[in-house]
Protein backbone atom coordinates (compact mmCIF):
# COMPACT_ATOMS: atom_id res chain seq x y z
CA UNK A 1 0.00 0.00 0.00
CA UNK A 2 1.39 3.40 -0.86
CA UNK A 3 2.22 5.98 1.80
CA UNK A 4 -0.47 8.28 0.41
CA UNK A 5 -3.18 5.62 0.74
CA UNK A 6 -1.87 4.64 4.18
CA UNK A 7 -2.17 8.23 5.41
CA UNK A 8 -5.49 8.87 3.64
CA UNK A 9 -7.37 6.46 5.91
CA UNK A 10 -6.48 8.20 9.20
CA UNK A 11 -7.09 11.58 7.59
CA UNK A 12 -10.64 10.56 6.71
CA UNK A 13 -11.17 8.99 10.14
CA UNK A 14 -9.95 12.17 11.84
CA UNK A 15 -12.25 14.30 9.72
CA UNK A 16 -15.19 12.08 10.64
CA UNK A 17 -14.22 12.15 14.32
CA UNK A 18 -14.03 15.93 14.18
CA UNK A 19 -17.70 16.05 13.22
CA UNK A 20 -18.67 14.02 16.30
CA UNK A 21 -17.76 16.73 18.78
CA UNK A 22 -15.50 14.48 20.86
CA UNK A 23 -13.84 15.73 23.98
CA UNK A 24 -10.45 17.18 23.02
CA UNK A 25 -8.42 14.54 24.91
CA UNK A 26 -10.28 11.66 23.23
CA UNK A 27 -9.99 13.26 19.81
CA UNK A 28 -6.25 13.88 20.27
CA UNK A 29 -5.60 10.32 21.49
CA UNK A 30 -7.63 8.88 18.62
CA UNK A 31 -5.76 10.99 16.06
CA UNK A 32 -2.37 10.17 17.55
CA UNK A 33 -3.12 6.43 17.58
CA UNK A 34 -4.25 6.52 13.95
CA UNK A 35 -1.12 8.37 12.88
CA UNK A 36 1.18 6.07 14.86
CA UNK A 37 -0.47 3.02 13.27
CA UNK A 38 -0.17 4.52 9.78
CA UNK A 39 3.45 5.57 10.16
CA UNK A 40 4.22 2.16 11.63
CA UNK A 41 3.14 0.65 8.31
CA UNK A 42 5.19 3.13 6.30
CA UNK A 43 8.31 2.68 8.46
CA UNK A 44 7.80 -1.10 8.71
CA UNK A 45 7.82 -1.01 12.51
CA UNK A 46 5.53 -4.04 12.76
CA UNK A 47 8.31 -6.23 11.34
CA UNK A 48 11.10 -4.44 13.24
CA UNK A 49 9.75 -4.43 16.79
CA UNK A 50 8.42 -7.52 18.51
CA UNK A 51 4.91 -7.02 19.92
CA UNK A 52 4.50 -3.54 18.39
CA UNK A 53 1.44 -4.98 16.66
CA UNK A 54 -0.17 -5.77 20.03
CA UNK A 55 0.46 -2.27 21.39
CA UNK A 56 -1.09 -0.65 18.31
CA UNK A 57 -4.07 -3.03 18.34
CA UNK A 58 -4.67 -2.25 22.01
CA UNK A 59 -4.56 1.50 21.49
CA UNK A 60 -6.67 1.55 18.36
CA UNK A 61 -9.29 -0.97 19.48
CA UNK A 62 -9.87 0.88 22.75
CA UNK A 63 -10.07 4.27 21.09
CA UNK A 64 -12.14 3.12 18.11
CA UNK A 65 -14.60 1.50 20.53
CA UNK A 66 -14.84 4.68 22.62
CA UNK A 67 -15.31 6.87 19.54
CA UNK A 68 -17.80 4.37 18.07
CA UNK A 69 -19.95 4.34 21.21
CA UNK A 70 -19.88 8.13 21.24
CA UNK A 71 -20.99 8.20 17.59
CA UNK A 72 -23.77 5.67 18.13
CA UNK A 73 -24.98 7.59 21.18
CA UNK A 74 -24.88 10.90 19.34
CA UNK A 75 -27.09 9.64 16.50
CA UNK A 76 -29.50 8.05 18.97
CA UNK A 77 -28.78 4.45 17.98
CA UNK A 78 -28.09 3.43 21.58
CA UNK A 79 -30.89 5.30 23.27
CA UNK A 80 -30.53 6.77 26.74
CA UNK A 81 -30.48 5.57 30.30
CA UNK A 82 -27.51 3.22 30.07
CA UNK A 83 -26.12 1.74 33.25
CA UNK A 84 -22.37 1.65 33.77
CA UNK A 85 -22.31 -2.09 33.14
CA UNK A 86 -24.16 -1.76 29.84
CA UNK A 87 -21.76 0.98 28.68
CA UNK A 88 -18.81 -1.32 29.41
CA UNK A 89 -20.47 -4.24 27.61
CA UNK A 90 -21.45 -2.24 24.52
CA UNK A 91 -18.00 -0.65 24.28
CA UNK A 92 -16.29 -4.03 24.66
CA UNK A 93 -18.53 -5.68 22.06
CA UNK A 94 -17.95 -2.85 19.61
CA UNK A 95 -14.19 -3.05 20.15
CA UNK A 96 -14.09 -6.82 19.66
CA UNK A 97 -16.25 -6.53 16.54
CA UNK A 98 -13.94 -3.89 15.07
CA UNK A 99 -10.96 -6.08 15.94
CA UNK A 100 -12.46 -9.08 14.17
CA UNK A 101 -13.27 -6.98 11.09
CA UNK A 102 -9.68 -5.69 11.03
CA UNK A 103 -8.30 -9.22 11.29
CA UNK A 104 -10.52 -10.26 8.36
CA UNK A 105 -9.10 -7.34 6.40
CA UNK A 106 -5.54 -8.42 7.25
CA UNK A 107 -6.30 -11.98 6.14
CA UNK A 108 -7.92 -10.88 2.86
CA UNK A 109 -5.11 -8.39 2.12
CA UNK A 110 -2.56 -11.12 2.66
CA UNK A 111 -4.45 -13.90 0.91
CA UNK A 112 -5.97 -12.13 -2.09
CA UNK A 113 -4.14 -8.84 -2.60
CA UNK A 114 -0.54 -9.90 -2.09
CA UNK A 115 0.28 -7.69 0.87
CA UNK A 116 3.04 -9.24 2.93
CA UNK A 117 1.31 -9.09 6.30
CA UNK A 118 2.23 -11.42 9.12
CA UNK A 119 -0.98 -13.35 9.66
CA UNK A 120 -1.14 -16.43 11.85
CA UNK A 121 -3.68 -18.02 14.13
CA UNK A 122 -1.76 -16.96 17.25
CA UNK A 123 -1.27 -13.40 15.94
CA UNK A 124 -4.96 -13.05 15.10
CA UNK A 125 -6.19 -14.34 18.47
CA UNK A 126 -3.65 -12.21 20.33
CA UNK A 127 -4.69 -9.09 18.44
CA UNK A 128 -8.38 -9.71 19.13
CA UNK A 129 -7.78 -10.51 22.82
CA UNK A 130 -5.64 -7.40 23.42
CA UNK A 131 -8.08 -5.24 21.47
CA UNK A 132 -11.03 -6.59 23.45
CA UNK A 133 -9.27 -5.91 26.74
CA UNK A 134 -8.47 -2.36 25.64
CA UNK A 135 -12.10 -1.84 24.59
CA UNK A 136 -13.25 -3.06 28.02
CA UNK A 137 -10.89 -0.59 29.69
CA UNK A 138 -12.24 2.17 27.43
CA UNK A 139 -15.78 1.16 28.46
CA UNK A 140 -14.87 1.32 32.14
CA UNK A 141 -13.26 4.73 31.68
CA UNK A 142 -16.19 6.13 29.75
CA UNK A 143 -18.79 4.77 32.15
CA UNK A 144 -17.08 6.04 35.29
CA UNK A 145 -15.99 9.44 34.05
CA UNK A 146 -18.59 10.09 31.38
CA UNK A 147 -15.59 10.79 29.14
CA UNK A 148 -17.30 9.45 26.06
CA UNK A 149 -20.93 8.62 26.69
CA UNK A 150 -23.52 11.33 26.76
CA UNK A 151 -27.20 11.18 26.12
CA UNK A 152 -28.62 12.59 22.91
CA UNK A 153 -30.49 15.14 25.03
CA UNK A 154 -27.16 16.77 25.84
CA UNK A 155 -26.52 17.92 22.29
CA UNK A 156 -26.91 21.68 21.78
CA UNK A 157 -29.69 21.34 19.18
CA UNK A 158 -31.81 19.12 21.43
CA UNK A 159 -31.21 21.34 24.47
CA UNK A 160 -32.36 24.34 22.39
CA UNK A 161 -35.47 22.46 21.26
CA UNK A 162 -36.26 21.45 24.86
CA UNK A 163 -35.75 25.03 26.00
CA UNK A 164 -38.07 26.34 23.29
CA UNK A 165 -40.65 23.68 24.21
CA UNK A 166 -40.52 24.80 27.87
CA UNK A 167 -40.98 28.43 26.84
CA UNK A 168 -44.01 27.53 24.69
CA UNK A 169 -45.49 25.44 27.50
CA UNK A 170 -45.02 28.36 29.92
CA UNK A 171 -46.61 30.76 27.41
CA UNK A 172 -49.55 28.39 26.92
CA UNK A 173 -50.02 28.02 30.69
CA UNK A 174 -49.90 31.81 31.09
CA UNK A 175 -52.53 32.24 28.35
CA UNK A 176 -54.84 29.74 30.05
CA UNK A 177 -54.47 31.54 33.39
CA UNK A 178 -55.32 34.90 31.78
CA UNK A 179 -58.40 33.40 30.09
CA UNK A 180 -59.82 32.11 33.38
Amino acid sequence: MSAVATLAVPTLALAAARLLGLKPALEAAFGLALLVASWSIILDLYASWTHWDLAVHAALNGLVAAVGVHALTKVGALGTGFTRVSVVLVTTMLGVTCGVLWELYEWAANEYFGQALFVSYTDTLGDIAVGGLAAAIAGIASSSQRAVVSTPSSTPAIRRAQYIQIIHEDDAAGSRRRES
